[in-house]
């Protein structure tokens, strides 16, 4: 009996499947991103932005005579619907997706959830899943179709073909930069230092661009200035969707690497 015993209490426990919990931690992130408003918060936040950046050529034209506007202005309403989203889709991508682990941590809800039938992996796949159901959405599919219809008022109708493209393509920058906000906060200590650091993971390219043009645009937080060119017609590069893809699954890999060695 003793021999058993002893047997027993050293006996390996297997560890939980990796995606373990997988589906109820997409509800529950659906669900919080509605209940605490950030979903709607996103697209009122994103819609005036883009908006206002859309009707820019359009004021501009009308605050000077014709024949001093500025030049390259362009009153193309595609290319005004378009051109500035990927200055901006990164930023929103980062704010809106700091607190996403680090407020559950902070508060204990963290650990509550993996006393659960969860995997560490799932919790960190899920939010990442649940956080692209909605942004994608309310981040860039409903203010670019509010951006349309405005566009269509003040410069005539887009190409909607341009535009849904530009949707999908878009996409590709929430994925990587909220991946990477998920992967810093399994690390860092606080929001401002995942915020921070993500910001300087996105200004990057804009850095390296200055000497080194191919290079920058071979770096993943590129891939938004490479969506908008590749949308409206224009050469891109596809080393921009193979870095943005060998980045993505560095940030993702790391993640799930560090939130199995965490004390959380």
């Amino acid at each position: 009996m003793t021999a058993l015993a002893s047997t027993q209490s050293f006996a390996r426990i297997d560890p939980a499947p990796r995606l373990l919990g997988l589906r109820p931690v997409v509800a529950k992130e659906i669900h919080e991103w509605f209940a605490n408003h950030r979903a709607p918060m996103l697209f009122v936040v994103t819609t005036l932005m883009m908006v206002l950046s859309t009707l820019s050529a359009r004021i501009a034209a009308a605050s000077v005579p014709a024949a001093q506007l500025p030049h390259g202005l362009s009153l193309d309403p595609t290319t005004n619907v378009l051109v500035k989203w990927d200055q901006w889709v990164f930023f929103f991508a980062i704010v809106f997706s700091t607190s996403l682990l680090i407020v559950e941590r902070d508060r204990g809800t963290l650990a509550w959830s993996l006393s659960k039938p969860l995997s560490r992996r799932a919790l960190l796949a899920g939010k990442w899943v649940g956080a692209m159901a909605v942004y994608v959405p309310f981040g860039i599919v409903l203010p670019m179709a509010v951006c349309t219809a405005v566009a269509t008022v003040a410069y005539g109708t887009p190409d909607i073909g341009r535009i849904a493209l530009a949707a999908v393509l878009l996409a590709g920058v929430p994925a990587f930069f909220i991946a990477l906000t998920l992967s810093l906060a399994t690390v860092l200590p606080s929001q401002s230092a995942v915020g921070g650091m993500a910001v300087l993971v996105a200004i990057v390219p804009g850095i390296v661009g200055t000497i080194a043009p191919d290079i920058a645009m071979a770096l993943p937080p590129s891939i938004g200035s490479w969506a908008t060119i590749v949308a409206l017609g224009g050469p891109a590069p596809m080393t921009t969707l193979v870095g943005w893809a060998i980045g993505f699954a560095v940030v993702a890999a790391a993640g799930l690497v560090a939130i199995g060695r965490r004390d959380l």
